[in-house]
This record gives structure tokens, sequence and C-alpha cells, in this order.
């Protein structure tokens, strides 16, 4: 059985049930399986690293054995119970929540009440109600929930009060005297140091004697009810409700800031006040300790003319007393309402929970008689269910949504998919008027482009991000190991997403190749024209040193690695040198179409010295190029053939 338990198997012990039960009696086996059980628990609470799934898997397992009749209807609560005495009270405090979760569970069990009151009593007698304030407060609630309302143990019939409940503090009195018994000349000098002891303000000795002994009368309301004890409350009473009327907090709190800063965390809680003398000027400059004292007051105020059942008849108010606590009760709410933050909402609370107090003094002067039993037996009075409310199926709240509703002939959502509400642009029209103004033959200024616009940024990114495959795609320069990174322009990047997008149109590509095609063509002719005129003018030495087209197609293949230093060198930007690369696709074509520019710009007059000393200037020259282009010239005979011209 040992093993069966062990390993969870309740079909292996219904089997051991049935093969044993002419042997032992069930309740024998029953009892077996509570003491292997609790041997389990045991186990878990001293060898696992967390007992508190342990535990809980465990009573799981013992409300499954309950249900099929193999354990005792006690066996949960003793597993509980002998989990909670072993462990530490911080490992009880997270294990409790297990009691709490079955809470329903164990209200099934018969006779289980007292032993479940049983265990929370001792886990209260182990805890402090200062430190664990928290868990002793789960303790009493989880009680008053598992238990019914009416349980008598809960209730306090007799009305008894804690009377061991005493606030002890400073006796100043007592110490004066003995002060100015032995030294008559420092007895002089006793309120002076009593007064530094409460700090610089107007609280005397007396005032502080004063407050702090009526928490002798809250503890035990019983003692108003004799005539010196009443006197000596009214009049403490009375002191300190005038001093707090005329000492009123001010709005706004010089520790403004500070209360800002832990507005968000959760206010502090505690059960009794410090009654140090030193702390007691800054108690009564706090809100809070206002509040705790004018409440305690209102409590004894309605005990006092409360029709109590279990009172004597000797607990008797006089008129005069009654009329006194009615005032006293108006000065507290008053002051409560003065005391911020939010004191009308503070004071409107505090009233109606009293006035509920006195709903539930009522039923306890009445016995405390159940409330299910008064309940009536009448049959409950079916109602009339009220008609739906008519309304128009094609009202849409808007004028033009119903016109949008009731025009459409098959359906809205066929309406909103027709073409007349596809107002998206086609590519081939929206590129028309950036790459007309990327073309130089426009002579559109730079900072007038369309592509510097915020507007049109958005609607062509937009765009291209649906229509082109090439709007996320990256250039890759020839000839270099890493990529261009034109995410951090936005125009510059446009630029080149609208020429890559272009290419991938038909009609687009063969405008781009024959606008290019023309511009070429143009310049061949400037230059063929140039030769001719230049050739009719030099001799033909001059003629021989001309740059030919072989040389500049020989030139742009050898100089495509080092294109970009060569559009540098003719003073590009990076903005240029990218429209470049993605017009032409391939570097040496680019640097082809550089060399013609270059050309070009000299009027068709440069010869090939000076294509060589061009490229010697800016670090392009190669000894590879002298097959096609003459030698450089050297500095010494640069400066005689100067001298000679």
């Amino acid at each position: 059985m040992e093993n069966l338990i062990r390993e969870r198997d309740i079909a292996g012990l219904e089997q051991h049930f049935a093969g044993a039960k002419d042997e032992f009696r069930p309740e024998f086996l029953q009892n077996h399986v509570d003491c292997l059980l609790q041997g389990l628990v045991l186990q878990a609470v001293d060898g696992t690293e967390d007992p508190i799934a342990s535990v809980e898997s465990i009573l799981s397992f013992a409300f499954d054995l309950l249900g099929k009749g193999l354990c005792t209807p006690s066996a949960p609560t003793h597993c509980i119970a002998d989990a909670l005495e072993l462990c530490e009270v911080t490992v009880c405090e997270r294990m409790f929540s297990i009691l709490e979760e079955r809470q329903e569970d164990f209200k099934k069990l018969d006779f289980q009440h007292i032993p479940i009151l049983r265990i929370c009593n001792d886990m209260l007698k182990r805890l402090s109600r200062s430190t664990n304030t928290a868990f002793c407060g789960r303790i009493l609630s989880f009680l008053s929930r598992y238990f019914k309302l009416t349980e008598k143990s809960g209730l306090n019939l007799n009305g008894q009060f804690n009377t061991f409940n005493e606030t002890l503090f400073d006796q100043l009195e007592a110490e004066e005297a003995s002060t100015s018994n032995a030294n008559a000349e420092e007895g002089e000098d006793t309120e002076e140091r009593i007064a530094d002891a409460l700090g610089k303000s107007s609280v005397d000795p007396a005032f502080y004697r004063n407050f702090w002994s009526l928490h002798a009368f809250f503890a035990d309301p019983n003692k108003c009810y004799t005539a010196a004890e009443w006197k000596k409350f009214q009049s403490g009473l009375r002191e300190v409700i005038v001093f707090l009327a005329a000492h009123k907090l001010d709005k706004e709190s010089r520790n403004k800031r500070k209360r800002k800063a832990t507005a968000s965390k959760p206010t502090a809680y505690f059960a009794k006040y410090l009654t140090n003398v030193k702390l007691f000027s800054l108690q009564l400059a706090d809100s809070q300790f206002r509040r705790s004292f004018l409440i305690q007051c209102l409590i004894l105020m309605q005990y006092l003319r409360a029709d109590v059942k279990s009172r004597t008849k000797t607990s008797i108010m006089t008129e005069e007393q009654k009329a006194f606590t009615i005032e006293m009760e108006e000065k507290c709410y008053k002051l409560l309402r003065d005391t911020h933050p939010n004191g009308q909402h503070f004071s409107d609370s505090v009233k109606k929970v009293l006035q509920r107090e006195e709903t539930w003094n009522q039923w306890k002067n009445k016995g405390c008689p159940d409330f299910t039993s008064n309940k009536k037996e009448d049959k409950l009075i079916r109602y009339a269910k009220r008609p739906a409310t008519a309304y128009d199926a094609n009202d849409l709240g808007s004028a033009d949504l119903n016109v949008v509703w009731k025009g459409a002939q098959d359906s809205v959502l066929e309406s909103c998919q027709a073409e007349s509400r596809k107002f998206t642009p086609e590519v081939v029209n929206f590129l028309q008027d950036p790459l007309d103004e990327a073309d130089p033959d426009q002579q559109v200024e730079e900072k007038y482009r369309s592509i510097y616009e915020p507007g049109f940024q958005w609607r062509c990114a937009r765009l291209l991000a649906a229509r082109s495959k090439q709007y996320l795609s990256t250039t890759t320069v020839a000839g270099a190991d890493k990529k261009r990174d034109d995410s951090r322009s936005i125009p510059k990047f446009l630029d080149n997403a609208i020429l890559r997008a272009a290419y991938e149109i038909p009609v687009l590509r063969e405008r781009l190749t024959n606008d290019e095609l023309r511009r070429r063509q143009a310049l061949l002719a400037f230059q063929a024209k140039a030769t001719a005129s230049q050739s009719n003018g030099t001799n033909s030495t001059q003629s021989d040193t001309s740059i030919g087209d072989s040389q500049i197609e020989q030139l742009g293949d050898e100089l495509a690695d080092k294109w970009e230093l060569l559009a540098s060198a003719l003073g590009l930007d990076e903005a240029q040198k990218d429209r470049l690369l993605a017009a032409h696709q391939e570097p040496s074509v680019c640097c082809k179409i550089l060399l013609a520019q270059w050309t070009e710009a000299r009027d068709g007059m440069a010869t090939s010295h000076d294509l060589v000393a061009f490229l010697k200037d800016h670090q392009l020259y190669d000894e590879r190029f002298i097959s096609f282009l003459p030698a450089p010239v050297e500095e010494e005979e640069m400066d005689v053939t100067t001298s000679m011209s």
C-alpha cells in the first residue's frame, strides 16, 4: 500500500481494498492510508525544495481518495494541519493560500469545522500582531468566509471588550514630581525640559497626558458609566477637540513633493501608534493620526447611545450625557471634513459605515437570526419581456453612410471594391514627374525636386513599397566590399528607388534608354565636329594626340573599379553618383560617360596628354594605359616645352 500511495495509484488502491476487505475492516485500511498521507507530508516538508507545490499535490490526492472512500474525512485536514505546523512562518504564509483556494472543498467535509478553527487559532498564536499584520488579517478573513454569518463563536453576543489592550505612555507628571522632590532648583526647569521633548509647538505636557489617557476609555467604554470616570472623560475629550479645532492642518503640506513622489505606493497601515513624547508634536501634524483618533471617538459616541441588549441596567446615560455625545459627534465629523486630503468624501464614508454598524447592532439584539429562515416561500412573479426597441435597419447614424448603404446594388463590400473607388495612381503615371525632374535637359534645381517634399515622400514610399520589387533592395557598389546605406537620406533613397522601379517598367525603361542614347549620340556628334574643326587648323602631330572613341572605351573598362574616384575628381556628389549607377548599373559604362563629359567640357580640344595628366593628378593613372595612351610627360620635359612655347 505504501508504494501505491507514493505512486498516486488510485486504481491499485481500490483493488487492494477489494482484496483485503475479507481480512481487514475498511476503517482500519482507511486509517492506514491516513498515516501514509501524513508521512508523505512530512517527507515533502523536509526533503523537497518546493514544499508548497508538494503539499498541494498531496492534498489534491487526498481529496481524490476521499471521493473514492479510500481515506477518512479528516485526512485532508490532518495533511494541511501537519504541513502548517512543521513549516516556518514565511513558508506558512505562502502555504496558507492552499487552504484559501480549497475553502469550498473543506466546507463540504462533515465535522471538520472545529479542526479548521483550531488550525487557524494555532497559526495566530505563532504570529506577531505587529510584524505579521497582513497574514493575521488573511487568517481572520478566511475564518469569516469559512463559517456562517450566524456562527456564535464570532459574534461576541455578550459585548465583551479587550481590556488587556492598554496604551502605555510616558508618565511625565510622576517624573516631574520626583525631580522636584530631589532638587527644588531643578524643579523649576521641569516644564521647559518637557516642552523641549515635545518639540517647538504649543503642546504642553498636560495635554500630552490627557490625550493618551483617553485611549483607556476607547479600550473599555463601560468606564464612562461611572460618575468620576465620566467627568474625567468629558473634560479630557472636550480639551482635545478644542485643540484640534484650533490647530487645523494646512491644505498644502510642506512635504507636497514627497507625497507626490510616493503617491503611487500603497499607504502604510499602523495597527497602533507609538506614544513616545518626542513624536507627539509630529503625530498631531499627521492627517492619518488625527483621523484615527476621531474615528475612535465616533465609534465610542455611537456605542454609548446605542441600545445594547447585553448592557446592564446601571449602564444608562442621562439626557445631559447624550447631548454631550451628540455635540462631540458633530464636532468630530466637522474636523474630519476639514482634514485634508478629501475630507468631505472621507467623512461621508465613515458616516455610512457607522450607519451599517447600527443595523448590525440591531441584528445582534434580536439574537442573530438566520437570514435564510425569513425568506419568502412565494414564487417569484415572472414579468413580461419588454418589447424590443424598433429602429431603422438602414440608419447607420450618418446621412452619407445611409446613402452608401442604400445605393449598393449587390452588397456594401462589392460597392466599396468597385473600380470607381480605386484612387491609387498607376506607377507609370506617378513616376513621370520625378523622372522629368531628374533629367539634366530639364535643368531643374535640386532643391525644387519633388523628392524633397514630405507629402510626396510619403506617397511615393507607400506606392513603391506596394508595387515595386526593388523598393527595399540594396545596391552593391562594384569593387567594394560594403553595401551602400541609403536609409539615412530619404531623398537619396527615393531617387534611387524611383530609377530602379522605372527600369522594371518596359515603357519607362525604353524612355530612359532612348534618352541616354540620344545624349550619347549628341555627345559623339559634337566630338566628331570638334575633331574635324581641329584637324583643319592644326598639324598632323596634334591630330595624332586627340582622344578617340576607342581610347575612351578601353579606358572606361580599365577604370571600372575606380569609377567613384573618377566621379569625385569630376566634382560629382553622392546623390549624382547614385543616380548614375542606378541608371546604367555597370561601373564601366559610368566611366565612359564621365570621360565623354570631361572631353565635352573642353570643347573637344583636349588631347591624350591632357587626359594622361588629368589621370595622374588624381592618382588614376596606371602603366598598363601605355598600350592605348601616350606615356606621361616628366616635369623637366614639361618645363622645357613650356619655355619653348
